[in-house]
């Protein structure tokens, strides 16, 4: 899997390009041959993409709203599908140590994803609070998504030394859904770089649920 994302930004607008893939290689499709034997026919890889087109725009310095358009696309042996919605977001500064947010994610009610040979994927509506705050060198972040299915929470800190700004070191732990909707919990460590404008982020994901278990991420971005 991976992920990049680039932005545009003046003092009150922004404009950014995200895109993240999780692949998996080398799935076999067989077959039976006269002796009731199995064979494999031919290898093809699952791809799960995800594009995003973002604009903010901040009302005041302490207020800022954003919108993104999402496209997902979906490929796997002969198959492909696609599908879109929007999301939206609020950050509201209430003070220099503490942020709220809230985001609407898939905002539009009753969208699929829909497949080459007819069938649909129902886009599913996330409605997602968080909050922020720091002190000294840390930072906390708390942050709840409700689903169709129930309530996931999510925690995060990250360390800024004052005395090398540009490194951070940040942890998390969250809840996830597994395919059959069970709740289940990651864990993740990860590093970042800030130099000149361009950020670099890597982090390391471990999961009790075994497809998302040993993830690595990497994302980059650039402030002109």
């Amino acid at each position: 899997s991976g992920d990049w994302s680039s932005d545009v930004c003046s003092s009150d607008l922004k404009i950014g390009f995200g895109f993240m893939e999780a692949v998996v290689p080398e799935n076999y499709h067989t077959g039976a041959d006269s002796f009731n034997e199995y064979y494999i026919k031919y290898k093809f890889d699952y791809r799960d993409t995800v594009y995003k087109f973002s604009y903010q725009y901040s009302f005041e310095p302490t207020i800022h709203l954003g919108a993104s358009y999402t496209l997902y696309a979906k490929n796997f042996w002969d198959i492909s599908a696609s599908g879109s919605n929007i999301d939206l977001g609020l950050i509201w500064q209430l003070s220099d140590r503490t942020e709220l947010s809230v985001i609407s994610r898939n905002f539009i009610p009753n969208t699929d994803v829909r497949f080459s040979y007819d069938a649909t994927e129902s886009i599913s509506n996330h409605f997602i609070p968080g909050i922020k705050y720091g002190f000294q060198d840390f930072t906390i972040l708390g942050q709840l998504k409700m689903t169709p299915v129930g309530n996931l929470f999510s925690y995060g800190m990250t360390y800024n030394p004052y005395f090398l700004p540009i490194f951070t070191v940040s942890t998390g732990f969250k809840q996830h859904l597994s395919y059959t909707s069970d709740i289940k919990h990651t864990a993740a460590i990860g590093i970042g770089l800030s130099l000149y404008g361009l950020n670099l982020h890597y982090a390391y994901e471990r999961s009790e649920y075994d497809l998302l278990d040993h993830h690595n991420y990497f994302s980059m971005s650039y402030n002109f």
